[in-house]
């Protein structure tokens, strides 16, 4: 069973925060400020749910997202976390740590969405996502008959014939699959 490491609670981040906005040192600020990097990237990369579609996989697109957080966070002198440490003390329309992270996650996300190349979708509808899938170099080579013949042959391997063959050119009986077909990648 693999570790699953545990985020600091909602509780610890009003006074990280403070030390980040107001430390009494620069080493007491650099030091909350690298715990928030830690666990916002942490949780971002490994636990937050994006609608993101299959970028969701993407471990880069997941850093891409992290890093875009943090850098809004920190943005024109921390404003978002002076806004929220404000609103914490007031008790008004405040939100806790990991709900606030996670709105501003899910913001960044539909945007590195959009703005993916797998997004064929345009702004105001839904995500349309594109496929992408390694191809085999026999299919750039290839003619319309060999394709038709390769589609014969993959539609033959999808029934129940455990052995599976392709006609030949002569109509008499089986050969072998067309160049490239059955060939994996690794």
């Amino acid at each position: 069973m693999p570790f699953k490491r545990t985020r600091l609670p909602n509780e610890a981040w009003p006074k990280i925060v403070d030390q980040i906005l107001d430390g009494a040192t620069p080493d007491v600020r650099e030091a909350a400020r690298s715990k928030m990097w830690v666990e916002v990237v942490y949780y971002i990369t490994e636990e937050a749910k994006l609608p993101i579609g299959p970028l969701r996989d993407d471990d880069e697109a997941r850093r891409n997202i992290a890093m875009r957080v943090l850098e809004r966070l920190e943005s024109q002198d921390y404003q978002h976390l002076r806004t929220w440490r404000k609103r914490q003390r007031a008790q008004q329309e405040h939100s806790a740590w990991w709900r606030y992270i996670q709105v501003v996650a899910k913001t960044i996300a539909i945007d590195v969405a959009r703005g993916s190349r797998e997004n064929t979708g345009k702004r105001g509808e839904h995500f349309r996502w594109t496929r992408v899938m390694p191809v085999d170099p026999f299919f750039l080579r290839c003619t319309q008959d060999d394709l038709r013949e390769y589609l014969a042959w993959t539609q033959s391997m999808s029934r129940e014939d455990p052995q599976p063959s392709e006609p030949s050119d002569d109509g008499q009986g089986p050969t072998q699959p067309p160049p490239g077909a059955g060939r994996t990648r690794r």
